[in-house]
């Protein structure tokens, strides 16, 4: 981390950028893990020692969740702009990790919050090992209300059924449909991809009280088709379980998440 962040701080002086902001590093899925943080951390102390002016972590967490911000929302133009006027920075830092077989490969970019554009880029790689594994399957706690579309409180939707424009539904021969859920625990949960019972195929990580991104089922030759979705809470007391669900063809619907319409047990294997 620290050759990643000396590429980094120089080609931003160079630039005569020295007040830069770091983002939590996420998965593919734009998820934050502990891996994330914990690299996020150690690459701000090192900018520092580059001669770099670094917005404290904890601000820069509170900006992003009062602006309703992701990784993947800085790179608009119109949201980076509005970043840099509410933090006083001029680039940020966000980031991907990408595990192998043996290693994990670290992405970071620099952005120029004065149009989103990438201005340097570097690259790394760390070996896998078991504290390594142990952080990267660990969902930060701490950043998950900024990965949902809704806070905390905020009202259910409309559970009726909807029917999806023809253009929203369909890619080219297939369509699909699509369910939104809301969580009622009072703990974030973990929902996973259908068919799928492993860390792997993690898919929607959701906050107390908060609705997230739509998963979207393919149907091909079916006007419906029954899913399966896995979950399981983040912190102790761990519960998992699963719901059946008919995802019809071109139909959007919403399902709020709750203990009592869960089956709160592993699926009977075939």
């Amino acid at each position: 981390m620290q050759q990643l962040a000396k590429q980094l701080a120089d080609a931003l002086k160079s630039k005569s950028k020295t007040r830069v902001g770091v983002t939590d590093l996420t998965d593919l899925q734009g998820y934050p893990t502990e891996l994330g943080t914990y690299l996020a951390i150690e690459l701000q102390s090192s900018m520092v020692n580059n001669g770099l002016r670094v917005i404290n972590r904890q601000r820069l967490e509170q900006l992003l969740i009062e602006n309703k911000l992701t990784a993947k929302g800085i790179v608009d133009p119109e949201n980076a702009l509005k970043l840099k006027k509410a933090a006083g920075m001029e680039v940020i830092i966000i980031g991907t990790l990408t595990p192998f077989e043996k290693t994990v490969t670290i992405n970071v970019l620099a952005l120029d919050l004065e149009g989103a554009e990438a201005i340097a880029s570097a690259k790394a790689s760390i070996p896998r090992t078991q504290d390594v594994d142990a952080l990267l399957r660990n969902f930060s706690k701490q950043t998950v209300v900024q990965y949902n579309e809704q806070g905390p409180g905020a009202g259910s939707p409309d559970n009726s059924e909807k029917v999806m424009e023809k253009g929203e539904c369909q890619v080219g021969e297939t369509s699909y449909g699509i369910y939104r859920f809301e969580n009622r625990f009072t703990k974030p949960i973990l929902l996973y991809k259908e068919k799928a019972y492993n860390d792997t195929d993690l898919n929607i990580l959701i906050a107390p009280g908060a609705v997230g991104m739509p998963h979207r089922s393919y149907i091909s030759t079916y006007a419906a088709l029954d899913v399966v979705y896995y979950f399981r809470t983040t912190s102790p007391p761990l519960e998992e379980g699963f719901l059946t669900l008919t995802v019809s063809k071109c139909k959007s619907k919403f399902i709020s998440l709750t203990p009592a319409n869960l089956h709160l047990s592993k699926p009977k294997s075939n």
